[in-house]
């Protein structure tokens, strides 16, 4: 009994921490970007498998690239001599050091804009003037899906591809799904926007209006121990 005592204390000190962390991240904005960042950088070290997977998705990248959310600029290290240009779009200034140091340890030259993918017009990106658009666990916490899409392909030159790599939320399991709705209002909260979404749906909404062609979409389970974070998608496709 008194095992369960302690145990039920712990469990009780725990939810009060969270629930209190994330009180403060979600009434102060700096704090949470801070804090998002910091665990992005984390996640990025601790975790090859996910970098291996990400080089994967955006290896064959090429010309003038254009991600948004670049985060602390992972993929940079994934690119090849390709690639000619990098221009990144991202809305939490915390992340700016961490991509500069990404970009020297790669030696590119790299513009990194302080802006939103639904708004590309903002940020000084023009009409078919990219190549390849790079959209790595971003579309998750953006405020518009499907204004991003658009976006993506008014900037996209003809024949520009468009590679993405997101976690979703759990088609084949009901259960897990549940789990990922239950936890949604904290997620939301640490993850500075980030949702449990069905991305697929607009990606494929995108490429029936003609915004795309050849669309390419795999459903998986990505090497991450985070289980609840575990359903992925990842693809590619083309601007007509």
């Amino acid at each position: 009994m008194r095992v369960l005592t302690l145990l039920g204390r712990v469990a009780f000190m725990t939810l009060f921490a969270v629930i209190c962390t994330a009180g403060v991240l979600h009434m102060h904005r700096p704090t949470r970007r801070w804090a998002f960042a910091s665990f992005c950088v984390a996640m990025n070290k601790r975790s090859p498998e996910m970098r291996a997977l990400r080089c994967e998705v955006v290896g064959n990248a090429t010309g003038h690239v254009l991600e948004i959310g670049p985060g602390p600029g992972g993929n940079l290290a994934c690119y090849g001599p390709e690639v000619t240009a990098w221009t990144g779009v991202e809305p939490n200034p915390e992340f700016a050091p961490y991509v500069a140091a990404a970009a020297a340890a790669t030696e590119r030259k790299i513009r990194l804009v302080d802006g939103v993918a639904e708004d590309l017009v903002a940020a000084g990106v023009a009409d078919a003037s990219i190549d390849t658009y790079v959209a790595t666990h971003v579309l998750c916490s953006v405020d518009d899906v499907s204004q991003v899409l658009a976006e993506a392909s008014r900037v996209l030159k003809p024949g520009g591809k468009l590679f993405f790599l997101e976690h979703v939320l759990a088609q084949d399991s009901p259960t897990l799904a549940f789990v990922q709705q239950a936890i949604a209002p904290l997620w939301r909260i640490f993850g500075d926007g980030c949702e449990f979404r069905t991305q697929w749906y607009e990606l494929e909404a995108a490429a029936a209006a003609g915004l795309f062609i050849d669309l390419e979409i795999t459903f998986f389970d990505a090497p991450i121990k985070l289980v609840i974070a575990k359903p992925h998608i990842k693809g590619s496709a083309t601007k007509p």
